[in-house]
């Protein structure tokens, strides 16, 4: 089985020193050591918005 980790970025302050960031990325480092066979996924909602959901994909 392989281990995943999912990463959350939606700081619209991005990657100026906020200590959030800072702190998930240490953590994400961390966990990359402790499982090098393990898929890591990254998503930034901030720089990447996700689209606004309505009914149309829903009819198809």
């Amino acid at each position: 089985m392989t281990t995943t980790l999912l990463q959350i970025n939606a700081s619209l302050l991005t990657d100026h020193g906020q200590s959030s960031s800072q702190l998930a990325e240490r953590f994400v480092r961390t966990w990359r050591e402790h499982h090098p066979n393990g898929a890591a996924i990254h998503r930034d909602v901030a720089g990447e918005p996700v689209p606004h959901l309505d009914a149309a994909p829903a009819r198809a």
